[in-house]
């Protein structure tokens, strides 16, 4: 058989493999610690540049503080109830 790209000749010929060589290869290849989406952290932060009654929690980067300034969560639900 013959494939459009490398990728679905990978999944379809060696979708198997253990070596995971034919997926190595590819130009992007896949990795077991994807990065996070540019612009997003692992960290929610109270947002304290609006008033309290419109205010949630971001995880944005780069982050609008210096470390250890503010109050930082694991989870959105955690920094809101912790923080509002």
């Amino acid at each position: 058989p013959t494939y459009d790209t490398q990728l679905e000749c990978c999944k379809a010929a060696y979708g198997g493999q253990a070596s995971g060589k034919c997926l190595s290869e590819l130009a992007s290849p896949p990795t077991t610690s994807p990065t996070i989406a540019g612009g997003v952290g692992l960290e929610w932060y109270p947002d304290y540049s609006k008033a309290w009654s419109d205010a949630g929690c971001k995880n944005e980067l780069p982050l609008p503080f210096t470390p250890n300034s503010r109050p930082t969560y694991a989870t959105q639900l955690e920094c809101c109830k912790g923080a509002y």
